[in-house]
């Protein structure tokens, strides 16, 4: 093989750890080993935030040990809270309204894991930053902002835009910096509406699931790492189009599903794309049995 596209996080991380090892003639664009480790680790991710001045929610590191700790800590201050095991998956997450339901969700999510993270729900709009670096550099980028997620409390994009902010980019930029990136990632952020600030809530440190979103904008990751890695002039993509994407199944309608099918009006005038190829339907009804399933 000449080019290897690492794909899930798993992949990203093995490629990483063990680069060494493998011929050098082999093309792959991963980051440094000890970034990696930072990035897919949340309770590392957030420390080395703090430490770079990004801001974060209010965050805790709960370990077995030490729950107990932080009881006052917990009636003292306002719920919901998010707890988070340290290894990324939406499986990974759990919302508290009650000492209770965090005391019994962090035990459950420690059987698995010595870390985890305990955060301040931030009510505010998701949005994504997303970079593709070569050589410590940042190369092409993209913005969205989530219209629609599933789980509607956070979770992955069933209905994005097309995005730009200044703000946003300087401190992704700053961020992914500071960890020397190498390839693509994906930074999350959410909008703080009672600060107007971004606010860290996690670092996706492989090609992201709403990569058509961003390839049919006009910024082609794959291609630019595929030229890149044969060594091909490829010129950096920092322009974009302003459109929608909707992924329908299952996420937009488990989205609805869940919100009583309460369904948001799109902008008129911009242009809404699916993840429906009329050519090729077997995904498309994949996706809808998929949905079917999950209701």
């Amino acid at each position: 093989y000449d080019v290897i596209f690492p794909l899930s996080l798993k992949s990203f991380v093995s490629f990483s750890k063990y680069r060494s090892l493998l011929s050098k003639d082999l093309k792959i664009v991963i980051p440094p080993k000890d970034s990696m480790q930072i990035a897919y680790n949340k309770d590392q991710t957030f420390t080395h935030a703090k430490k770079n001045g990004i801001a974060t929610p209010v965050t805790i590191n709960l370990k077995k040990n030490n729950l107990s700790n932080h009881k006052s800590f917990f009636k003292n201050t306002n719920f919901p809270y998010v707890l988070k095991g340290s290894l990324s998956g939406i499986n990974n997450v759990i919302f508290c309204n009650n000492i209770k339901q965090l005391l019994s969700g962090a035990k459950e999510l420690l059987k698995n894991e010595k870390t985890i993270v305990c955060q301040e729900y931030v009510v505010g709009d998701t949005h994504g930053f997303y970079a593709y670096y070569q050589n410590d550099k940042l190369h092409s980028y993209f913005m969205h902002k989530r219209v629609k997620e599933y789980p509607i409390t956070g979770g992955p994009s069933s209905v994005a835009r097309s995005h730009y902010d200044d703000k946003l980019r300087i401190v992704s930029e700053k961020l992914l910096d500071s960890l020397n990136w190498n390839g693509p990632a994906m930074v999350e952020f959410k909008l703080d509406q009672n600060l107007n600030e971004y606010k860290l809530i996690e670092i996706n440190p492989k090609l992201w699931g709403s990569l058509d979103l961003t390839i049919s904008a006009g910024v082609n990751i794959p291609k630019i790492m595929l030229h890149h890695s044969l060594d091909k002039t490829f010129k950096s993509s920092l322009h974009y189009k302003d459109i929608y994407y909707r992924w329908v199944f299952p996420n937009e309608f488990m989205h609805n599903l869940a919100s009583d099918f309460n369904v948001e009006k799109l902008e008129d005038g911009v242009k809404v794309e699916t993840n429906i190829l009329k050519e090729d339907m077997l995904p498309t009804f994949f996706q809808f049995s998929l949905a079917i399933f999950k209701s």
